[in-house]
């Protein structure tokens, strides 16, 4: 069984990681309306596609900008299962972990390490912690699991690992099936909590090898959040993502939106990412050594999140 460990923090609200592509597209939805006037009726704002292929373009170089004049990128989405062609100039990819962009793209170098291990998440909304964060540790079999605060009368959030266990799941369903396999003799309260979760997530773990190049292989191109830089289900990835914004903005509103502003943007992020994912890392084989204590664990917890 998961030998477990609790800790307390006010929280008091956030947006919990099942909705954080449903606001950001509710977002883009807003500005898109706002300033629909101003764009002649002309549709720019494009959800619900799936990307089929990124064909890079030959571009004519400003020798003293570096800049294009025409577009770097030819894009071919399916949107309704209608093809749907697209050029930019810039590309901004911030599409997950299992990156559609960089998997397309040839000279785009395969950044994962698998962790070889299988992590299921879902939000129990009818769960309450408390206010309490509490972590499951089982040595012998490689297993850890985490059941969180989601926010403010939003029940908790939680997340399961285990070693790598064969296939994928192919329906919310399958990930269910998979996992109760996982913690069949656990701890009570993780069935609870994945008994009252409507949906459940399953992925392999994967994480950034640093020994492969940082930058993009293109001009004009740039991986953000997990597309450029996944680590473990700790709740820094979010974290990490939101800086990537927040630098993007600061980098294009000093240089405008250019190659020199996406390079700047990853030479900036490299140290403090790659600290980031090496502390987490580094903690997760702590954690699995049997000579650890439970209060040891908590001390590492605890100087990583300031709880």
């Amino acid at each position: 069984r998961f030998c477990f460990m609790t800790a307390r923090r006010a929280i008091t609200y956030v947006n919990i990681w099942h909705d954080v592509r449903v606001i950001m597209a509710e977002r883009a939805k807003e500005l898109h309306r706002a300033n629909d006037a101003d764009r002649g009726g002309k549709d720019l704002l494009y959800l619900n596609c799936t990307l089929e292929k990124i064909i890079p373009l030959p571009t004519v170089q400003n020798n003293i900008t570096g800049e294009g004049s025409s577009s770097r990128f030819e894009m071919i989405f399916l949107q309704n299962g209608q093809p749907l062609k697209v050029y930019a100039k810039h590309v901004l990819a911030c599409d997950g972990t299992m990156s559609t962009v960089r998997s397309v793209l040839p000279n785009e170098p395969d950044v994962l390490l698998s962790e070889n291990k299988s992590v299921w998440r879902g939000r129990a909304p009818n769960v309450d912690t408390n206010g309490e964060a509490t972590f499951f540790r089982d040595t012998e079999n490689g297993r850890s699991g985490l059941i969180f605060p989601a926010g403010k009368n939003a029940g908790s959030s939680w997340a399961v690992i285990s070693d790598m266990v064969d296939g994928r799941s192919g329906s919310d369903k399958d990930a269910r099936e998979r996992l109760y396999c996982v913690i069949q003799d656990c701890d009570d309260m993780i069935s609870q909590v994945v008994e009252d979760s409507p949906i459940i997530i399953e992925n392999k773990l994967y994480v950034r090898d640093f020994d492969l190049p940082w930058e993009a292989a293109y001009d004009g191109l740039a991986f953000l959040g997990d597309a450029a830089h996944p680590v473990r289900p700790t709740g820094e990835g979010t974290a990490l993502a939101l800086e990537d914004a927040k630098v993007l903005s600061d980098v294009v509103g000093e240089h405008s939106l250019c190659v020199k502003a996406l390079r700047k943007l990853e030479m900036v992020r490299y140290e403090p990412v790659k600290k980031i994912s090496e502390n987490i890392r580094n903690m997760a084989q702590k954690f699995y050594q049997d000579s650890s204590s439970t209060s040891e664990q908590y001390a590492l917890y605890k100087d990583r999140t300031g709880l």
